[in-house]
């Protein structure tokens, strides 16, 4: 079925209204505001350095975020840095209102042509896994620098599962890879399937060495501003060990990316996984999750909002239309 342009205007307009009711949601039930404020009011100066610094940092991490996705799409378009801008804040929207982020491929596929969007959510995918693949080796380096045995991580995750969440969590894998192992065994269509699959993966031969060197340093760039982005936060909020806390935040973000949860965009997965982790720090609960909550507005919240309200949709959809959607 033929998708007009029109429709994916609204489309795009309905999940600009979604991702602002779930930043606004999010913010008003959230527990902790008396705790900021008092700690606001006590150092101020310092408090407007840091936010300042913080959208700095923001900035910069948007846009390796928007230079990465038009190197990863560059083998089935070529596009601006404004437009992959425009389609990395509608991934980040549609993402943030759907479990585990699923939908950010989605959000950005949206803007290609029909035959081309399989493929290009192929590549964010691709793109996810060189993030995921960095995430690790960063958080195995700090865990070897610091000592595992020593590190407060190894005795947290002991009691962060129950007896019951391990054997849902090890069944559930077990049955769904059965699962999928019969379908595509038995299934007629299973094999045509898995051509249509293999003919999408092909875009990947178009990529040369120095873009996958290229993805890569950016992915690495982008993952040091938002570890440095909450490591500061820490910081501000009361943490005293500079060299553990740096190390303590690579090991958070390998557990956010890889301990089974609902999803890493979510704020209170975020929280939980926070706390797992800073726990036995000389911080204290409020500010860890204080810490969670403001780096999830800078990266998620603020992002999510700006195609709300700078209109993004209605201005990029006669572009879309022209050149991106057959007419």
């Amino acid at each position: 079925m033929q998708v007009g342009p029109v429709f994916i205007k609204r489309v795009l307009a309905f999940i600009s209204v979604l991702a602002f009711g779930w930043v606004v949601h999010k913010l008003w039930s959230f527990e902790d505001w008396d705790y900021f404020w008092d700690h606001l009011s006590q150092h101020r100066s310092e408090a407007i350095s840091m936010f300042a610094i913080q959208l700095g940092l923001l900035v910069l991490n948007l846009a390796l975020e928007s230079q990465k996705w038009k190197i990863l799409v560059s083998p089935i378009a070529k596009i601006s840095l404004e437009k992959s801008f425009s389609q990395v804040l509608k991934g980040i929207q549609l993402g943030l209102i759907t479990p585990a982020r699923t939908g950010e491929p989605v959000g950005k596929a949206v803007f290609f042509n029909p035959g081309q969007r399989t493929r290009v959510m192929f590549l964010s995918f691709a793109g996810s896994i060189i993030q995921n693949g960095v995430i690790l080796v960063l958080a195995v380096l700090a865990l070897l620098f610091i000592g595992f045995e020593i590190h407060t991580f190894n005795h947290q995750v002991e009691n962060y599962y129950t007896l019951f969440d391990s054997w849902w969590i090890t069944g559930t894998g077990l049955i769904s890879l059965t699962t999928l192992f019969i379908i595509l065994k038995s299934h007629p269509g299973a094999v045509r399937i898995l051509k249509t699959t293999q003919k999408h993966l092909l875009v990947f031969k178009r990529y040369q060495t120095k873009h996958l060197v290229q993805v890569t340093v950016i992915t690495v760039f982008r993952y040091l501003v938002f570890s440095i982005q909450l490591y500061l936060l820490l910081r501000f909020f009361g943490l005293t060990n500079i060299q553990n806390g740096l190390l303590s935040v690579f090991i958070y973000y390998a557990a956010l990316s890889f301990l089974p949860s609902a999803g890493a965009g979510d704020l209170g997965v975020r929280a939980s996984v926070a706390l797992l982790i800073f726990g036995q720090t000389t911080l204290i609960a409020p500010a860890i999750v204080m810490a969670s909550l403001i780096l999830w507005f800078l990266n998620l919240g603020i992002p999510a909002l700006i195609p709300f309200f700078s209109g993004i949709p209605s201005l990029l959809i006669p572009k879309v239309q022209n050149k991106t959607l057959p007419t």
